[in-house]
């Protein structure tokens, strides 16, 4: 017959409040997740190995892989010819994210006929993402035209709680431009 190994294990309190020695490993009996000690961390850390995706429909607990965070612009911005603003944000905490946005841009004025729309995920209030973070489009658009343009996919590998911000622009000749946004982000580390 073979060996077996049995593990330290317990439901998820007992873990999280029991410090695993160095290279020692502990099973979390309420969700199956296996922890390894460094020798001073309350709960030791999760192994990777360990953490799977859902399927039962539930969404990611904070700090966990697959955490979802979203916001959108709670009214219209009225976008200044040839600036940029901020449209919408949230704040992610430390880790890798993927973050991306979209902006809907609605002209208007008579003759309002954009010459130039940009859009972008940045991690500075009122200023532009630079290339290859930002969505640009030069053309010459109709009156009245409204766009609806995406970001790129950024990945934001951040050390410490930030604010991130879907920003956007244009240029125009009169009127107005009102812009609305959504901007998201998903932990994928």
């Amino acid at each position: 017959m073979a060996a077996s190994i049995q593990l330290k294990r317990g439901a998820t309190a007992k873990v999280a409040a029991y410090t695993p020695l160095s290279g020692e490993l502990v099973l979390d009996t309420t969700t199956n997740k296996l922890y390894a000690g460094d020798g001073s961390k309350a709960g030791g850390n999760q192994i990777v190995a360990s953490k799977k995706g859902v399927s039962d429909g539930s969404a990611a607990s904070s700090g966990e892989i697959g955490e979802y965070i979203s916001a959108q612009s709670a009214s219209s911005v009225n976008l200044s010819t040839a600036s940029t603003a901020t449209i919408a944000s949230i704040s992610l905490t430390a880790g890798d994210w993927d973050v991306d946005g979209v902006v809907q841009f609605s002209p208007t004025g008579a003759t309002n006929e954009p010459s130039q729309y940009h859009c972008s995920i940045s991690t500075t209030s009122g200023a532009a993402g630079s290339f290859p973070n930002i969505t640009q489009l030069r053309s010459h658009f109709t009156a009245n035209g409204g766009q609806t343009i995406s970001t790129p996919r950024v990945r934001l590998n951040l050390t410490a709680t930030t604010t991130v911000y879907v920003e956007a622009g244009s240029t125009f000749p009169d009127g107005t431009m009102p812009a609305t946004g959504f901007i998201r982000a998903r932990r994928v580390r």
